[in-house]
C-alpha cells in the first residue's frame, strides 16, 4: 500500500489556519471519549515521574494541551478549543493557539504530551514559540512519538496485530508508512481493514496530518528517557530540551 504523502514544502501550505476547525472537531471527540484509550495514547504514571524529575518544585510550567495526567504539573495550561477549555472550569486554563502562543517570556518550563506529532505546523515554527514564552534558562519536556530509525517492513508491521494493543498498533502502521508526515485519513484507511477499532472513528475523512521523526531528525536534546511500562514505550520517549531553545 502506497499513501498520499505530503512533503516539507507543502507543510506550510495546509496546516494552520485552514485546518484549525477540523483539529478542534477531532480533538473534541477524542477528549470525550478518552476513558477508551490507554498508554502509548495517553502518559502513564512512570512518565509523568519522569516529567516531574525535569521540574523544579518552584518552577512556572506551561502545559501544551489538557493530558489529564500532566495538569497537577502545570500553572497554565492552553489549548485552542473552547470547548475543551469550558469543560475544564479552571482558572489555570487559557484559550490559546500553540501557533502563536498568548505569552511572552513567562515560564520556566513548557512541558506537552505527544505535541510534536499533532502540532499542525512546521518544526522551527513550534520551536520559535516555546522560546517565546520561556524565560531565560527555561526548558521544554514533551514526551515524543518517534520512529525507529530503520523502516519497518509494513507487512511485517500488520502482522503485530496479535501481539500488542490497538493504540501501539495503531502507531506502528502510522509510523512505518510516515516520510515523516502522514495523513490522518490515510492512517484511518491502512487500520480498517485489518482492525476496525471503536476509536478509529475519530479519525475517518480527517485532513489533519500527523508527524513521526525519527530521534536523529530532531533538534539536539540535553536528555532523554525512555519508560517501559507498556507497548511501544521504546518509541515514546520523554525528551528535554535546554540548551537548543537557548542557543539558536
Amino acid at each position: 500500500m502506497q499513501s498520499a504523502y505530503i512533503t516539507d514544502a507543502t507543510v506550510d501550505g495546509i496546516f494552520w489556519p485552514n485546518l484549525r476547525m477540523k483539529l478542534m472537531d477531532q480533538w473534541t471527540r477524542i477528549i470525550q471519549n478518552f476513558d477508551q484509550y490507554a498508554s502509548p495514547l495517553r502518559p502513564s504514571q512512570e512518565d509523568v515521574s519522569l516529567y516531574k524529575a525535569q521540574l523544579k518544585p518552584d518552577d512556572r510550567v506551561l502545559l501544551l494541551g489538557i493530558t489529564s495526567e500532566l495538569i497537577p504539573l502545570a500553572t497554565v495550561l492552553v489549548d485552542h478549543n473552547p470547548k475543551l477549555i469550558e469543560q475544564l472550569q479552571s482558572p489555570q486554563a487559557v484559550l490559546g493557539d500553540w501557533s502563536d502562543l498568548p505569552f511572552q517570556s513567562e515560564f520556566d518550563a513548557v512541558i506537552g504530551d505527544g505535541v510534536l506529532t499533532v502540532f499542525q505546523g512546521t518544526l522551527v515554527h513550534f520551536f520559535e514559540q516555546v522560546r517565546k514564552v520561556l524565560r531565560k534558562g527555561g526548558s521544554m519536556t514533551l514526551r515524543l512519538y518517534i520512529s525507529p530509525e530503520t523502516k519497518e517492513d509494513y507487512e511485517d508491521v500488520l502482522r503485530t496485530k496479535k501481539k500488542t494493543g490497538f493504540h501501539a498498533f495503531k502507531w506502528r502502521v502510522a509510523q512505518v508508512l510516515a516520510n515523516p508526515y502522514i495523513r490522518v485519513k490515510d492512517l484511518y484507511n491502512a487500520v480498517l481493514p485489518v482492525w476496525d477499532h471503536p476509536t478509529l472513528q475519530f479519525y475517518q475523512d480527517s485532513d489533519l496530518v500527523y508527524y513521526f521523526p525519527k530521534l536523529s531528525e530532531l533538534p539536539a536534546y540535553d536528555q532523554i528517557q525512555f519508560p517501559s511500562s507498556y507497548d511501544l514505550a521504546e518509541r515514546c520517549p520523554v525528551v528535554t530540551w535546554r540548551n537548543y531553545i537557548q542557543t539558536t
